[in-house]
């Protein structure tokens, strides 16, 4: 999923949410190039604590060599808020239950997994050069994806090119 189409979220996710959506499809694209737009998590707008996501309709059960690739973009706001996290799950029974399959992190320090720019004092809208690739094997079986943003009230998370593929890696 690369987000171009203009309905947001796209005909294949959804979201989860309680109260003020903080999920928005965006233009900045991963590396500017392909594609016209990414998804968004406002972590800079939501209160600590906000927890949100955007999930993948159901999908044949994977086997194995499956990855979920994605591209993300994020700079922490400042030692003060945070972290801001991402919570990558799956699911193996179309959603009745989630594991987590990894836990990204956004700290303003350097060392969060989310990072891929320096931390920003203002509203962070990503560069070209500030995405970075995040792929990740899924458990056979898996059927569902969710993206869970839990906010530490820091700064903007941007996603885009969204995949679940089999590779010879």
């Amino acid at each position: 999923e690369d987000f171009s189409g203009a309905k947001f979220p796209p005909a294949n996710m959804y979201e989860e949410y309680s109260g003020t959506n903080y999920w928005s499809r965006q233009t900045p694209t991963a590396y500017g190039i392909g594609g016209s737009g990414s998804a968004k998590f406002d972590f800079y707008s939501a209160s600590v604590g906000t927890i949100q996501s955007i999930v993948t309709n159901n999908f044949a059960a994977v086997g194995a060599n499956t990855y979920l690739t994605f591209d993300e973009a994020y700079a922490p706001y400042s030692p003060s808020f945070g972290p801001d996290t991402l919570l990558i799950e799956t699911s193996t029974n179309l959603g009745g239950t989630y594991s987590i399959l990894q836990t990204l992190l956004g700290k303003a320090d350097g060392t969060g997994e989310l990072n891929s720019a320096p931390a920003f004092i203002g509203v962070y809208t990503p560069a070209n050069n500030e995405w970075r690739p995040k792929i990740y094997l899924l458990p056979g079986g898996t059927n569902k994806i969710r993206l869970k943003a839990k906010s530490g009230f820091g700064n903007n998370l941007y996603v885009d090119n969204v995949c679940v593929q089999t590779l010879a890696i």
